[in-house]
């Protein structure tokens, strides 16, 4: 149940990141309509102005996929070693409230704990899950360049040109 929960969560949050950077790149598109009909006039294909969009996406997403991998690890591993605590401090407590107290005489309460404990968590990312991500990124950036770009590029270079003046 919770794995397929999870699994909708991380489409939801793939189509939403979708539609936000596509809103945000229509802006960042639009902002550029002079550029995109002075290449265009110039006899440079839609396809190779689309191709040096996602170009342009792509190094900086390659910083952030670095940025992110480099403190991914420090972050997510905090967030680990909290969790130890609480979950080690809850651990305590449900142990102190195992045992009554009657008449100054403790009675331990008929619980067998013979749980294995928790001690520590290591955080760790394979390069498996990371290639996941970067491809899903990817795929994401080069989606969003395709619909967002698609109104500017209908266009052609006179239209474009002629709006502007």
């Amino acid at each position: 149940n919770l794995d397929e929960m999870v699994t909708l969560i991380l489409y939801a949050v793939f189509i939403i990141s979708c539609v936000i950077l596509t809103l945000i790149l229509s802006l960042w598109i639009k902002g550029r309509i002079y550029e995109t009909g002075v290449l265009l006039s110039l006899g440079i294909s839609k396809t190779d102005i689309m191709l040096q969009y996602i170009c342009e996406l792509m190094i900086i997403a390659i910083l952030a996929f670095g940025l992110s991998f480099l403190s991914g690890k420090a972050i997510s591993q905090s967030l680990g070693d909290r969790m130890m605590a609480q979950i080690q401090q809850q651990q305590e407590n449900s142990q102190t409230s195992n045992s009554i107290s009657i008449s100054g005489n403790s009675i331990r309460a008929g619980l067998n704990n013979e749980v294995d404990e928790i001690t520590e968590l290591d955080v760790s990312v394979d390069v498996q899950e990371l290639l996941v991500v970067y491809i899903t990124g990817t795929a994401m950036i080069i989606l969003s360049v395709l619909l967002s770009s698609a109104a500017v590029l209908r266009l052609k270079p006179k239209e474009i040109l002629s709006k502007m003046s």
